[in-house]
This record gives C-alpha cells, structure tokens and sequence, in this order.
C-alpha cells in the first residue's frame, strides 16, 4: 500500500470512527491512526519535489526516523492549535485517558513537542553530516522549511484558535 493509500484509509477511518460520531480517542488509538492521517509523509514528499531534492535514500533508517520526527512534530503543533471542538488531538486523547485536566494534557503535549523538536533537530544534523547522498543531505533542509510554512499559515488560518497564534510564533 502507498503512502496515500494509507493516509486516505486512516483518515476515513478517523472519520467514521471519532469525528462523526464525536468520540474521543484513547491514547492507544490516537497513536495507531495519527502518524498515518496527519498526512506529513505525503508533504515530505511534496517538499522534495518542490525543492528538487529526491531522496534516493528515502528507506534508510536515520532517513525514516527523520520523516517519523516531521511526522510528529507536524501533528502535535496541529493538535496543539486545534480548538476546542476538534476531538481528535493528543491533548484530548491524553484527557481522556488518564483523566487529566485540559491545562495538564496541553501541558504534557508541549513538553512532547518540546522534546521531539529537540529530537528532529538532532535527526536533521545527522542526516546531513552523514555519508548519504547529496540529495538526501539537501532534503534534509526540506521538512523544516515545511515546519515553518505550517506555522505561517496555522497563524492566520480561521481553522485555528486564537491560542494557535501563540504557539506557531514560538515555534519560528
């Protein structure tokens, strides 16, 4: 199955089963259908056509391990900025879950997101400073170019709360 396949199948999925129903995952689903439909595997490979860095070392395991950080990164500063009628976030997996109040989930997801920034940075230097093609080095560069456009336009989209503002801004 294709990366797009997987992303239409988890996000239907998503779909049917939380969105439409207005239920809110338990961590366990969040973190089985949330690396697949927040679809940033599908931008890593719209960033390396539109910067003409194709990756032919796109298997690799530092490679794939970067793409999981982006993955990441890109779906806790969505989930952080979603407003409140959104159920499908990790703030609100984590609420439900371990029955934390909203402050204490959006806490513990910042400290997450915190963290895998600190882990994609590390990533993207490895990447880069390693022996892989000069394509790959280059795409590299790509999902933080990504990372910052993402927070341009969750700044001024109507999608999000006003807190997202706040939060994209730190992240630049």
């Amino acid at each position: 199955m294709t990366h797009l396949e997987e992303w239409v199948h988890a996000a239907s999925a998503k779909l049917l089963d939380f969105v439409q129903p207005h239920r809110t995952p338990t961590l366990r689903e969040y973190l089985t259908i949330r690396p697949t439909d927040g679809g940033m595997l599908l931008a890593a490979m719209w960033c390396e056509l539109a910067e003409r860095c194709v990756t032919p070392d796109w298997n690799d395991a530092l490679v794939q391990s970067l793409l999981r950080s982006f993955s990441t990164v890109g779906c806790l500063i969505n989930d952080l900025a979603a407003g409140s009628a959104d159920a499908f976030t990790a703030v609100d997996a984590l609420r439900t879950s371990r029955g934390l109040l909203p402050t204490q989930a959006h806490q513990q997801v910042r400290a997450l997101l915190d963290a895998e920034e600190r882990r994609f940075r590390w990533l993207q230097t490895a990447v880069r400073d390693d022996e892989l093609h000069i394509a790959t080095r280059r795409f590299a560069r790509s999902p933080d170019h990504f990372r910052h456009a993402l927070a341009d336009w969750t700044q001024v989209s109507s999608r999000y709360t006003a807190a997202a503002t706040d939060l994209t801004s730190e992240l630049k």
